[in-house]
């Protein structure tokens, strides 16, 4: 028994630091930040790559910004940047993936992460913010990597009640390149939730050169469906009536929608082909 707790205490001594899950990432560099405290660059083998840390004011929030740089084309390396930020506060974390989790607060347990987040061009949008009942976000993460495959989030540390803020890179692969930079975002203002989440998609859009689509007049007009009234009871006459009417209430377009197609109708989805 003895023994056996000497090696828990080991194992939870080796990890102890903000490295990913599989507790092999090595912590290279921290830095002094202007409002977080430190953040730490992470990663195994440089694999002949320079890497480069610094951190700026960005309107009261922290950017650490990366850059790594290679002789040679090359496949970059994985790494990851991290914070440790007090956790008061934080209740729930929202992400744009949050149907897949809710918006639990996972844990960081000693072993590894609990839950993954990940992100990549229109897939996902690598912001994490943290928010309570009042609606107040003590901490929020973005990275400006909205392209390449990325993992990210935000934790509850179970041993220190702090917020682990975590960004790795490249855990894919990817192209090869001579140079590469990417910045993360950490917000503790504890401004509103919405407001929060607004000005981290602003600030993601904004590093990449991102513009808002265009949205016609058209797409705010009210629509018709017959499928939450109608269901696969679809017959012309009721539904010219209900036309007339929600022309008049200002509706242009009735979608006809009498579920999927099959050859019979009595079963629902479970009897769809491909």
């Amino acid at each position: 028994m003895k023994s056996c707790l000497m090696l828990i205490v080991a194992a939870v001594t080796m990890v102890a630091g903000a490295t990913h899950k599989d507790g092999k990432t090595i912590i290279r560099n921290r830095i002094a930040t202007p409002h977080s405290g430190v953040a730490e660059l992470a990663y195994d083998d440089p694999a002949g790559w320079h890497f480069d840390m610094s951190a700026a004011d960005d309107g009261g929030r922290d950017a650490v910004t990366v850059r790594i740089t290679s002789p040679t084309n090359a496949l970059p390396p994985r790494f990851g940047v991290f914070f440790r930020v007090p956790g008061a506060g934080v209740q729930n974390v929202w992400t744009s993936d949050c149907g897949k989790s809710g918006f639990h607060l996972w844990p960081q347990l000693w072993w590894g992460y609990d839950s993954t987040y990940r992100s990549q061009l229109a897939k996902e949008t690598p912001i994490a913010v943290g928010f309570n009942s009042p609606e107040v976000s003590p901490v929020a993460l973005a990275c400006s990597e909205a392209l390449e495959d990325l993992v990210f989030g935000l934790y509850a540390d179970d041993r220190t009640c702090e917020i682990v803020g975590r960004c790795e890179f490249f855990t894919k692969p990817t192209a090869a390149r001579k140079t590469y930079s990417a910045s993360v975002l950490l917000d503790r203002r504890g401004c509103g939730f919405a407001e929060t989440v607004r000005a981290c998609s602003k600030w993601v859009a904004e590093r990449n050169g991102f513009r808002t689509a265009d949205v016609p007049e058209a797409a705010f007009d009210p629509l018709y469906s017959t499928w939450y009234a109608c269901w696969q009871d679809v017959n012309a006459a009721p539904l010219e009536r209900e036309a007339k009417l929600a022309a008049e209430l200002g509706m242009k377009t009735m979608i006809l929608d009498d579920g999927w197609q099959k050859v019979e109708s009595a079963s629902f989805y479970s009897a769809t082909g491909d």
